[in-house]
Protein backbone atom coordinates (compact mmCIF):
# COMPACT_ATOMS: atom_id res chain seq x y z
CA UNK A 1 0.00 0.00 0.00
CA UNK A 2 2.40 2.49 1.20
CA UNK A 3 5.15 0.76 -1.22
CA UNK A 4 3.51 2.63 -4.30
CA UNK A 5 4.27 6.22 -1.70
CA UNK A 6 7.95 6.34 -2.55
CA UNK A 7 8.93 2.71 -1.70
CA UNK A 8 8.70 3.11 2.85
CA UNK A 9 7.34 0.12 3.75
CA UNK A 10 6.19 -0.61 7.21
CA UNK A 11 6.84 -3.85 8.57
CA UNK A 12 3.09 -4.74 9.67
CA UNK A 13 1.50 -2.90 7.00
CA UNK A 14 -1.05 -5.68 5.31
CA UNK A 15 -0.24 -6.25 1.65
CA UNK A 16 -3.19 -7.23 0.14
CA UNK A 17 -3.79 -9.87 -2.47
CA UNK A 18 -6.20 -11.17 -5.41
CA UNK A 19 -8.65 -11.50 -2.54
CA UNK A 20 -8.48 -8.36 -0.99
CA UNK A 21 -12.03 -7.57 -2.14
CA UNK A 22 -13.23 -10.29 0.23
CA UNK A 23 -11.61 -8.73 3.22
CA UNK A 24 -14.18 -8.98 6.08
CA UNK A 25 -13.95 -7.31 9.85
CA UNK A 26 -12.20 -10.17 11.81
CA UNK A 27 -15.62 -9.64 13.84
CA UNK A 28 -17.33 -12.31 11.27
CA UNK A 29 -15.46 -15.20 12.00
CA UNK A 30 -14.96 -14.39 15.75
CA UNK A 31 -19.09 -14.01 15.66
CA UNK A 32 -18.43 -17.57 13.20
CA UNK A 33 -17.06 -19.28 15.73
CA UNK A 34 -20.01 -18.96 18.43
CA UNK A 35 -22.80 -19.00 16.45
CA UNK A 36 -22.28 -20.88 12.66
CA UNK A 37 -19.03 -23.49 13.85
CA UNK A 38 -15.75 -24.10 13.19
CA UNK A 39 -16.32 -25.36 9.74
CA UNK A 40 -17.73 -22.17 8.64
CA UNK A 41 -15.14 -19.78 11.22
CA UNK A 42 -11.94 -21.25 10.77
CA UNK A 43 -11.38 -21.48 6.90
CA UNK A 44 -13.07 -17.63 7.06
CA UNK A 45 -10.28 -16.65 9.02
CA UNK A 46 -7.56 -18.61 6.68
CA UNK A 47 -9.53 -16.84 3.61
CA UNK A 48 -8.85 -13.52 5.51
CA UNK A 49 -6.25 -13.73 6.48
CA UNK A 50 -4.89 -13.88 2.41
CA UNK A 51 -6.96 -11.76 1.21
CA UNK A 52 -5.59 -8.97 4.02
CA UNK A 53 -1.99 -9.90 3.00
CA UNK A 54 -1.56 -10.61 6.82
CA UNK A 55 1.93 -10.11 7.80
CA UNK A 56 1.03 -13.25 10.05
CA UNK A 57 -1.01 -14.80 7.30
CA UNK A 58 1.11 -18.91 7.71
CA UNK A 59 0.75 -18.61 11.39
CA UNK A 60 -3.48 -17.89 11.43
CA UNK A 61 -3.50 -20.30 8.25
CA UNK A 62 -1.80 -22.82 11.10
CA UNK A 63 -3.84 -21.77 14.01
CA UNK A 64 -7.33 -22.43 11.93
CA UNK A 65 -6.32 -25.81 11.17
CA UNK A 66 -4.48 -26.62 14.28
CA UNK A 67 -8.56 -25.86 15.86
CA UNK A 68 -9.76 -28.22 13.62
CA UNK A 69 -7.28 -30.95 14.43
CA UNK A 70 -7.26 -30.02 18.02
CA UNK A 71 -10.94 -30.48 18.04
CA UNK A 72 -11.04 -33.44 16.26
CA UNK A 73 -8.35 -34.91 18.58
CA UNK A 74 -9.92 -33.87 21.54
CA UNK A 75 -13.13 -35.26 20.06
CA UNK A 76 -11.93 -38.43 19.46
CA UNK A 77 -9.86 -38.45 23.13
CA UNK A 78 -13.03 -37.98 24.41
CA UNK A 79 -15.31 -40.33 22.77
CA UNK A 80 -12.44 -43.39 23.47
CA UNK A 81 -12.81 -42.56 27.16
CA UNK A 82 -16.31 -42.54 27.07
CA UNK A 83 -16.29 -45.80 25.69
CA UNK A 84 -13.86 -47.10 28.06
CA UNK A 85 -16.00 -46.00 31.01
CA UNK A 86 -13.75 -43.49 32.11
CA UNK A 87 -16.56 -40.38 31.77
CA UNK A 88 -19.50 -40.81 34.08
CA UNK A 89 -22.59 -40.04 32.92
CA UNK A 90 -23.42 -37.19 35.34
CA UNK A 91 -20.11 -35.70 34.16
CA UNK A 92 -20.04 -35.80 30.32
CA UNK A 93 -21.68 -32.87 29.40
CA UNK A 94 -18.24 -30.46 31.43
CA UNK A 95 -15.96 -32.99 29.35
CA UNK A 96 -17.79 -32.06 25.91
CA UNK A 97 -17.19 -28.31 26.44
CA UNK A 98 -13.19 -29.03 26.39
CA UNK A 99 -13.79 -29.15 22.47
CA UNK A 100 -16.00 -25.91 22.17
CA UNK A 101 -13.63 -23.98 24.53
CA UNK A 102 -10.86 -24.94 22.49
CA UNK A 103 -12.36 -23.39 19.74
CA UNK A 104 -13.07 -20.35 21.40
CA UNK A 105 -9.85 -19.52 22.77
CA UNK A 106 -8.24 -20.39 19.29
CA UNK A 107 -10.67 -18.44 17.87
CA UNK A 108 -9.94 -15.19 19.68
CA UNK A 109 -6.81 -15.79 19.87
CA UNK A 110 -7.05 -15.72 15.32
CA UNK A 111 -9.68 -12.48 16.15
CA UNK A 112 -6.55 -10.98 17.82
CA UNK A 113 -3.95 -11.67 15.46
CA UNK A 114 -6.36 -10.29 12.31
CA UNK A 115 -7.70 -6.85 14.59
CA UNK A 116 -4.29 -5.44 14.13
CA UNK A 117 -3.99 -6.13 10.71
CA UNK A 118 -7.25 -5.24 9.55
CA UNK A 119 -7.05 -1.63 11.63
CA UNK A 120 -3.74 -1.00 9.46
CA UNK A 121 -5.32 -2.52 6.12
CA UNK A 122 -8.72 0.11 6.65
CA UNK A 123 -6.37 2.69 7.78
CA UNK A 124 -4.39 2.75 4.60
CA UNK A 125 -7.74 2.59 2.52
CA UNK A 126 -8.54 -0.95 2.22
CA UNK A 127 -12.22 -1.79 1.15
CA UNK A 128 -14.02 -4.10 4.11
CA UNK A 129 -17.08 -5.99 2.87
CA UNK A 130 -19.79 -6.34 5.05
CA UNK A 131 -19.69 -10.47 6.47
CA UNK A 132 -23.21 -10.57 7.94
CA UNK A 133 -24.89 -12.57 5.40
CA UNK A 134 -22.59 -14.97 5.54
CA UNK A 135 -22.64 -15.11 9.28
CA UNK A 136 -26.50 -15.44 8.88
CA UNK A 137 -26.67 -17.91 6.22
CA UNK A 138 -24.11 -19.96 7.81
CA UNK A 139 -25.47 -19.88 11.55
CA UNK A 140 -28.98 -20.28 10.33
CA UNK A 141 -29.58 -22.48 7.31
CA UNK A 142 -26.04 -24.07 6.36
CA UNK A 143 -25.35 -24.92 10.14
CA UNK A 144 -27.87 -28.09 10.54
CA UNK A 145 -26.70 -29.60 7.27
CA UNK A 146 -23.08 -29.32 7.61
CA UNK A 147 -23.16 -31.08 11.05
CA UNK A 148 -25.67 -33.58 9.72
CA UNK A 149 -23.71 -34.59 6.72
CA UNK A 150 -21.92 -37.38 8.59
CA UNK A 151 -23.70 -38.71 11.51
CA UNK A 152 -20.54 -39.78 13.69
CA UNK A 153 -20.14 -37.92 16.83
CA UNK A 154 -16.66 -37.00 15.99
CA UNK A 155 -17.27 -35.03 12.78
CA UNK A 156 -19.95 -33.08 15.12
CA UNK A 157 -18.10 -32.31 18.14
CA UNK A 158 -15.68 -31.45 15.53
CA UNK A 159 -17.53 -29.12 13.73
CA UNK A 160 -19.97 -27.70 15.94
Amino acid sequence: MSASRGGYRILDEPTPGGLAAYVVNPTFPLLAVMLAGSWLSMPWFAINALALGSPTARREIALAAAALGGAALIAFALLAADAQGLIGERTVRYWLLIPTTWKLVVGYWLFILQDRTFDLYRHFGGRVRNGFAVLLIGAFLARPYVIGLFKTSLWSLTVR
